[in-house]
């Protein structure tokens, strides 16, 4: 009976593929939006209508935090999927010896890799929202741009307490 519960762990392949699919994708969206960075600020494509006050150097900048955004999450992916890897299906018996930042011990360990992850990806999200609204506004910000800072000291903060050692 165990052993058969045993090879049900293989099933997590599915899940390992599907989150790779998905770091793949989201590499790839970032390629492209550092490719539409390249062809805007080298090429001379147009600006939206909204950006028309700002530069090429700003706009690029501004695209190029968004860019983090794809990149970022499709490396939080990947992370996932090597984490569910090494946790249920690496066997650690054959002698393949891991270096000691990629080991992975527990779930606890992958979720608090991920969840420092997700809070990098937010304040990089809170930077592109914040770059972008002294853009269009021309440096004015409304008291809404607190809300997601406080979200992410209140993550932080709460991240900290639930994984203090």
């Amino acid at each position: 009976m165990f052993n058969y519960f045993f090879k049900l762990r293989y099933m997590v392949i599915f899940i390992i593929i599907s989150t790779i699919l998905g770091a793949a994708l989201m590499i790839y969206i970032g390629m492209i939006e550092t490719f539409e960075v390249f062809k805007m600020y080298f090429l001379g494509t147009p600006l939206p209508e909204e950006f028309a006050e700002i530069s090429r150097a700003e706009m690029a900048g501004l695209m190029m935090v968004g860019m983090l955004d794809s990149l970022l999450f499709g490396l939080v992916l990947i992370i996932f999927s090597y984490g569910i890897y090494i946790l249920y299906i690496h066997d650690h018996q054959k002698g393949i010896e891991l270096p000691n930042w990629l080991k992975i011990k527990d779930v606890e360990q992958l979720k608090k890799t991920l969840a420092q992850v997700i809070v990098i990806i937010l304040f990089v999200k809170f930077l592109e929202i914040t770059i972008e609204a002294i853009a269009k506004h021309g440096g004015i910000l409304k008291w809404e741009h607190l809300v997601l800072p406080i979200s992410i000291f209140l993550l932080s903060l709460g991240l900290k307490i639930l994984f203090e050692e």
